[in-house]
């Protein structure tokens, strides 16, 4: 049984140490791997040759546009991370004490700390079984004049319902959406890109995302009148931006601020990927051909052999999938934040609140031994160990008990 989800998911030769199935320690798939998908390492090159490598440069421009241009953002603003996006929101709206942020019960602790940051109270919102998604039913009880922002996670690319989300807030002027969207980049809810809805909306470049800088993220700005003091609060409080214009002449300090720009030297490994956008998503869909590879112990093999659409994973560690002592559900397909058909456990209400015991991985490809998944991403559940909307899953998920999904990865 995999125990622990620190250093071992990290080693370099995607081996975990207490992996344990049968006669010996068995190959596991890395959480994440940075890829090289086209001219990363040539436009990386060219910001230092250029001698631009802090933040706002050439690179971190055509980044900008791109992102304005695939989500409709009246501006779009490049940090070091997702959380120093959000950061940038929650000062945007001048949240403080007596304020209340709404965030969804499951996601990642920096949706919730980016507004602790600033005093205010956060109250946690159940999430739908469909989407992971924070439920509008359960926001309209939470709801009152203290609420200055709701924060929804599109969790896994997968857009919550937004529709029933501003629905709510239409009768709250006060509260602000604010999208964390960071693993949702070209994601669609009824076909608007997600990061449209809300007033702001945060990105993520993270090593664990589909697209990445080994860490950056982005603030996208969707009004333009929200513009002017953003540009102040991402260049730590000065007009620099009005500077750089030749709007005054000279910069000075204004208001509260923080340093929350880009390298351009991370902007043009992001640049890189982002030009290979087309390529990279349609590796992540899924394909006609994929099924869910199981491998089991005895014990549990005689109830599944037969469920429909389930391959058994031959091979592991020289034995069969009646010799193993573990039991995982992998799948064979690609997955992604483009996808809604990832294998992943759906989570009703408060259902976050049950004991997590099983694994499932999610990979690209399958091989014999495991050794040699690559482009792959394990999570460890939360929910029911199989989507209960499958049924060819039943057996499986009796067989095999259940679990409830934990947040695992970074913002």
């Amino acid at each position: 049984m995999l125990r622990h989800w620190g250093s071992d998911l990290r080693r370099g030769d995607g081996l975990t140490a207490e992996a344990n199935l049968g006669t010996g320690p068995a190959p596991s798939i890395p959480f994440n791997r940075p890829g090289i998908e086209g001219r990363e390492i040539e436009h990386i090159r060219e910001a230092v040759q250029r001698g631009h490598t802090s933040a706002d440069g050439p690179f971190t421009a055509r980044v900008s546009q791109i992102l304005a241009a695939e989500t409709g953002a009246s501006d779009v603003l490049l940090t070091t991370s997702c959380t120093a996006a959000l950061e940038m929101s929650a000062m945007l709206l001048e949240v403080g004490p007596g304020d209340t942020v709404v965030v969804p019960s499951f996601g990642f602790v920096t949706t919730a700390l980016a507004f602790v940051r600033q005093g205010a109270r956060i109250a946690f919102c159940d999430i739908e079984r469909e989407t992971l998604g924070l439920d509008p039913a359960h926001l309209e009880r939470l709801m009152d004049e203290t609420v200055r922002a709701v924060v929804p996670i599109h969790y896994s690319g997968i857009g919550c319902d937004l529709a029933g989300i501003e629905a709510v807030l239409e009768n709250w002027p006060r509260a602000q959406l604010v999208e964390d969207n960071a693993h949702g980049l070209f994601g669609r809810y009824r076909d608007r890109p997600l990061g449209s809805f809300g007033r702001f909306a945060t990105l993520s470049f993270h090593e664990t995302k589909n697209f990445i800088c080994g860490e950056g993220g982005a603030l996208l700005l969707n009004r333009a009148e929200d513009a002017e003091r953003a540009h102040v609060l991402y260049h730590k409080g000065t007009n620099r931006t009005a500077f750089l214009h030749g709007l005054v002449d000279k910069y000075s300090w204004q208001d509260t601020g923080s340093s929350f720009g880009l390298s351009d030297v991370l902007a043009a490994y992001l640049y890189g990927q982002l030009e290979e956008r087309t390529s990279i998503l349609a590796r992540r869909r899924p394909s006609p051909r994929s099924s869910p590879i199981v491998m089991c112990r005895s014990s549990s093999s005689s109830k599944v052999s037969s469920v429909p659409g389930v391959t058994f994973l031959l091979g592991l560690t020289n034995t069969s999938h009646s010799d193993t002592s573990d039991c995982r559900a992998t799948a064979a397909g690609p997955t992604g934040s483009s996808s809604n058909t990832s294998v992943r456990p759906p989570v009703g209400r408060r259902a976050n609140k049950r004991a997590a015991s099983t694994f499932v991985s999610l990979s690209t490809r399958r091989s014999p031994d495991c050794s040699s998944v690559s482009r792959s991403r394990t999570v460890e559940c939360s929910g029911a160990a199989v989507p209960r909307s499958t049924s060819s899953f039943d057996e499986l998920r009796s067989a095999r008990g259940t679990c409830a999904i934990r947040s695992v990865g970074s913002s």
